[in-house]
Order: C-alpha cells, then sequence, then structure tokens
C-alpha cells in the first residue's frame, strides 16, 4: 500500500507541476513579444529622432523606414545622404547603396525621413515579414551650412521596430 500511496503522490505533484511549467512558459513568450518598445538612438549628441516612433514597413516584401531626424544642433545641417544596414555596425558597409537626400534642417527643427531602404551588409535589399522584429542602423552623411563644401560628417541612428504592413 505505501507503494501505491508514493506513486499516486508523485504522479499528482508531477502533473501539477508540469501544468505550471507550461502555464509560464506561455505567459513568457506572450509577454516578451508584446514587450520589445520601439527604440531610435541617434550619435553624436545634438541629434534626436523627435518624438514619434521608427516605423518600418513593407514594399514588396522590401523593409522601408519612416523616422525623424530632429536637428538639436545651434546651427543649420543639411542631410546628404542615407543608408539602411540590418544589424549593429558602427560604419557602413564599402558597398553600402546610399540614397542621396539633400535635406536643410535647420536648428530646432526636423526632416521626415521616408521610405529609407534598408539593405544586408552584403548590399541585398532587406526582406521582411509583417510582425517581424527589426534592428538596424541607419549612417546619415551630414554638412554644417558653415563647413566646406566637400566635407561630410557622419550620424550613427540604432533603429528596432516591428515591420507593420
Amino acid at each position: 500500500m505505501k507503494g501505491q500511496a508514493a506513486i499516486e503522490y508523485l504522479s499528482t505533484y508531477g502533473f501539477a507541476i508540469l501544468v505550471i511549467v507550461i502555464v509560464i512558459a506561455v505567459l513568457m513568450s506572450l509577454f516578451q513579444s508584446v514587450g520589445k518598445p520601439e527604440m531610435c538612438i541617434v550619435k553624436p549628441t545634438g541629434f534626436t529622432c523627435g518624438d514619434i516612433p521608427p516605423r518600418a514597413h513593407l514594399d514588396n516584401g522590401q523593409l522601408l523606414l519612416d523616422f525623424r531626424f530632429s536637428n538639436e544642433q545651434q546651427q543649420t545641417v543639411n542631410i546628404l545622404k542615407i543608408v539602411c544596414v540590418k544589424g549593429s555596425s558602427d560604419t557602413p558597409p564599402s558597398n553600402a547603396n546610399w540614397e542621396v537626400k539633400n535635406i536643410q534642417v535647420t536648428p530646432g527643427n526636423y526632416a521626415e525621413l521616408l521610405n529609407v531602404k534598408c539593405y544586408e551588409n552584403d548590399g541585398s535589399p532587406v526582406i521582411a515579414t509583417e510582425g517581424q522584429d527589426f534592428s538596424g542602423v541607419v549612417f546619415v552623411k551630414y554638412r554644417y551650412a558653415n563647413d566646406f563644401a566637400n566635407a561630410e560628417r557622419l550620424a550613427v541612428v540604432r533603429i528596432s521596430t516591428k515591420v507593420s504592413s
């Protein structure tokens, strides 16, 4: 009789522990997918992404980004070129597909950078699906209004967001 009681005890509590582990796993997976916030961090200081979070969306499967590039500097900035690269690199790849912009942003204002195409490190377009997490870097080449004509400075914008339709 003692053996049967021990087996019943182990099976009852074993089953209860299994149910608790499954419930915890399901809850963790739900909160993990909901809890990832949009992020936009710009270096050097003096630039921000403004108060609207970045948006990643699709055009025939290719990932495009929309975000604000705010000039908190004390002088006008001319955005020359931009490129978006998937990943977390600090420098643009040598084969980067730069998009020419030529946008002037006065102090305290922003530029809406829309439909910026994102690329893999090998230069191929980033193909994504709706609901997928995206993390990448947008490199912005800019010049101050009083810089030499051929001067180019580099801002690095780190973006993390979910892909929407």
